[in-house]
């Protein structure tokens, strides 16, 4: 994705926020690593796997 369009959104600040949130170091580092994507496909795919794990998550109580 093009870098100015990244730093017009202030993808940056975002991730750094979204580590803040992780419980855990692994975590941290996870969301440091994400990248926006313009693929259809693999936002789609994405997108079904969070609903999975936010489902799960809900469905085991550890929901914050």
């Amino acid at each position: 994705m093009n870098s100015k369009i990244i730093e017009k959104l202030e993808y940056n600040r975002i991730i750094r926020q979204l580590s803040d949130l992780a419980i855990t170091a692994p975590a941290k580092a996870q969301a440091l690593k994400l990248m926006p994507s313009s693929d259809f496909d693999e936002v789609k795919n994405q997108l079904i796997k969070l609903e999975y794990f936010r489902i799960s998550c809900e469905l085991r109580g550890q929901c914050r």
